[in-house]
């Protein structure tokens, strides 16, 4: 049945993937999920005689959380894989089966992902608050002192997070636009 097939495929290249992950950066989350992915594909077996995994090339992230992002990604697309098979086939066991795949995905490795994602990177002082850099600071600072000239106007104008200040900024004056305004 070519949808067992290529729900095998997927799953070796996700099998690999975390293994290779696994050995690089010794997980715990990417060792647990090698192992339930493993018994996924035992199931999976069981429906295909003459299956040969079409050997795909795992790119080694140099970052855990990069690994973290691509592990993600790859959930992501188990989820538009099994949503796809599942209405490629009529036969209910198999639907059953790729929709308890999907589920696993879906609701256990994406979610324990994101959550190690988020985890790690609060760790690592990653996040909304480090969006104002020391530069954007010092700017701020000689605003608030009174002191900031053209080239201090220059400097937080080309600055990439500017959007997002000016943006707060804004929704910040129409707000209180708003409160003084009678509706």
């Amino acid at each position: 049945m070519k949808e067992i097939k290529t729900a095998l495929n997927h799953e070796y290249k996700g099998l690999l993937l975390y293994r290779e992950f696994d050995k690089i950066f010794s997980s715990e989350l990417f060792k647990k999920i090698t192992q339930i992915r493993e018994n996924g594909i035992k199931i999976l077996e069981n429906f295909c005689d003459d299956f040969s995994y079409f050997d795909d090339e795992i790119c080694t992230p140099k970052t855990y959380e990069d690994a973290l992002i691509l592990a993600i990604s790859f959930e992501i697309e188990t989820a538009l894989v099994y949503d796809k098979l599942t209405n490629e086939t009529g036969d209910e066991k198999i639907k059953d089966l790729f929709f308890r795949l999907w589920a696993t995905s879906e609701n256990e490795y994406k979610k324990a992902l994101k959550m190690e994602l988020l985890s790690n990177s609060q760790n690592n002082n990653f996040g909304f608050n480090n969006l104002i850099n020391q530069e954007l600071k010092e700017i701020f600072a000689k605003f608030k002192d009174g002191n900031a000239n053209q080239n201090d106007i220059n400097k937080l104008l080309q600055n990439p997070s500017f959007p997002l200040f000016s943006g707060l900024a804004l929704g910040g004056i129409t707000g209180m636009l708003l409160g003084e305004k009678e509706i």
